[in-house]
């Protein structure tokens, strides 16, 4: 399955006694969210990510200070007890013809 530029393959699994197999999906399930291949410092101390492709203006760096990359991580955690899945339009908690669409009366 594709979608938005991501695969998700969910059909996965080892059988007892497959060691490589595991070890490798555990490689790939524990792989962090940016390479460190990827991050520099520079030598006025700014942290420097090389982007995988160029954006479309031909950006090919990001240069920030190490407590904006820091901001940006923490951006990514999600606060306790908050649900990821958001839903809006007509499937909406409190949408108006959200009644009128599912309950048949």
């Amino acid at each position: 399955m594709e979608s938005n530029g991501f695969s998700l393959h969910t059909n996965v699994s080892c059988a007892r006694g497959e060691r490589k197999k595991l070890e490798r999906l555990c490689r790939y399930i524990t792989a962090p969210p940016i390479a460190h291949e990827c991050l520099k410092l520079s030598d006025c101390g700014q942290v420097v990510y090389e982007l995988k492709t160029p954006y479309r203006d031909g950006t090919t760096h990001v240069v920030m200070s190490p407590q904006e990359r820091m901001q940006r991580l923490a951006a990514l955690v999600p606060r306790p007890r908050l649900h990821l899945t958001r839903y809006h339009g007509i499937l909406a908690p409190n949408a108006s013809g959200a009644r009128r669409w599912c309950c048949k009366k």
